[in-house]
């Protein structure tokens, strides 16, 4: 692995072209069942609160040396359950590099930060790449749902 600085940050206004390429790419639109957002959705998104607190969802960037490489979320959290779903994309150019793997292990560890005890995420399953990620960050396959594979991870408290 190569010395590089690997963390996880909030969005900021200048994003919006990271938040472009990634959420109108049609190619992503494969792995989600979520709409492809317009250019002023994403806008107002950007500049919106992201109060983990109150909205129950997060997105990170996944920042290396600076660049914003991928995004990786937090949704649908359960302050009752203490449970939250879990998603992550890396631009193509980026993947193959561990950064992935090293983006969920800080977002593990941060949720243990914020009380949640299980994680969840919702995979395809003809995602061969997130299914071997989720594997490689210790989440078991739960259930089989009719388009996607549920997988699990219970947080170890720190």
């Amino acid at each position: 692995m190569m010395n590089r600085n690997t963390i996880l940050r909030p969005l900021q206004p200048g994003d919006l072209e990271l938040l472009l390429l990634i959420e109108q790419n049609p190619e992503n639109q494969r792995y989600t069942t979520q709409e492809h957002p317009s250019e002023s959705e994403l806008k107002d998104f950007l500049h919106s609160n992201h109060d983990y607190f109150i909205h129950r969802q997060y997105r990170y960037v996944i920042d290396v040396d600076g660049a914003g490489v991928g995004f990786i979320d937090l949704s649908d959290a359960s302050t009752d359950f203490k449970t939250a779903n879990t998603g992550i994309l890396i631009l193509p150019d980026w993947r193959h590099k561990g950064i992935a793997l090293e983006a969920m292990q800080m977002l593990v560890d941060h949720a243990a930060t914020l009380q949640i005890e299980q994680l969840y995420a919702y995979i395809k399953p003809d995602n061969l790449a997130s299914i071997k990620l989720y594997e490689q960050a210790g989440f078991l396959l739960w259930e089989t749902l009719d388009e996607f594979q549920l997988y699990s991870l219970m947080i170890q408290s720190k």
